[in-house]
């Protein structure tokens, strides 16, 4: 399913350029998301989604933009949700993973989205990268800040791309109320 670009390193226009047509020089889409995310996959996956979201035809309108999706949460602090989705008046929050995030910055983004809403949704490139990495940093947030999540009643909805476009939404719910697939947060705090 996959949209990445094999390759996204074009030169750079000479500097005269913008001098001989006296216009500012247009940034390429994946120089934009060189610009804006962690690496230029994270950006192709984040468009990835919302194709796979917008073709699904279930929200009035979505975001991607980080201007867009710039939301103050307090302290001086910041969210911006990978993509957010507006349906009606409610809001939903999506958060795009490529699986190499350190457990920290995974905890820190988590804490922030459950700061906007009580349903986080976190979709992972494929099966293997949820299976592998997210499943584990998904719980070892709730771990942490069990607590927390459970004053909050907070759920996490883990999926794929590939689940999101076939219609099955959620690969594993983690929640204080039902069984995820491992049983393991109902079994440890349920």
């Amino acid at each position: 399913i996959s949209t990445v670009p094999s390759a996204c390193s074009f030169p750079a226009p000479s500097p005269s350029l913008k001098h001989n047509f006296r216009k500012k020089r247009v940034e390429s889409e994946c120089e934009r998301f060189k610009r804006e995310h962690a690496n230029i996959h994270h950006g192709y996956l984040i468009k990835e989604v919302k194709k796979v979201l917008e073709d699904k035809e279930i929200y009035d309108e979505i975001s991607t933009g980080r201007d867009e999706n710039f939301i103050r949460i307090g302290d001086g602090r910041a969210c911006i949700p990978d993509v957010i989705c507006k349906s009606g008046d409610k809001r939903f929050f999506y958060e795009v993973e490529c699986g190499t995030h350190k457990q920290l910055d995974f905890n820190e983004k988590c804490n922030k989205l459950s700061m906007l809403t009580r349903e986080i949704i976190v979709v992972g490139q494929n099966r293997q990268v949820v299976g592998d990495n997210l499943k584990r940093q998904v719980e070892n947030w709730i771990d942490k800040e069990w607590e927390a999540l459970n004053k909050k009643d907070v759920e996490v909805y883990l999926t794929t791309i590939s689940d999101c476009s076939s219609q099955r939404l959620i690969s594993h719910l983690f929640n204080n109320n039902s069984e995820c697939n491992t049983n393991k947060y109902r079994k440890n705090y349920g």
